[in-house]
């Protein structure tokens, strides 16, 4: 089988079969990795316990409601720059796989 055809079966396949990305915060593949990893390697360093020790610390003294609403937005960004990542270094190791085999 030539790669064309390859590439007509699967597109073929996956037309058929789209993947079930079981998030609803996933709208790729990728995505639905990077929650599927988040959701299993869920051990924050001593670093990052460290951190949200201290942002705790500094929220201490604020009505519960707006040291709720800063500390959602301030794990919304965490989240975000975690994903960004996560997704980023599967598209740079693709890229330095296509350089290999070149």
């Amino acid at each position: 089988m030539c790669v064309e055809e390859f590439l007509r079966k699967l597109s073929a396949y996956i037309a058929e079969h789209p993947p079930v990305l079981h998030s609803e915060d996933a709208d790729t593949i990728l995505d639905a990795l990077f929650w599927a990893y988040s959701e299993a390697a869920c051990a924050d360093s001593q670093t990052v316990l460290q951190y949200n020790e201290n942002l705790n610390r500094l929220l201490n003294g604020l009505p519960v409601e707006r040291a709720n609403t800063i500390i959602d937005t301030v794990n919304d960004l965490c989240w975000e720059h975690e994903r960004l990542g996560f997704i980023n270094g599967f598209r740079i190791g693709m890229r330095l796989e296509q350089e290999i085999a070149q």
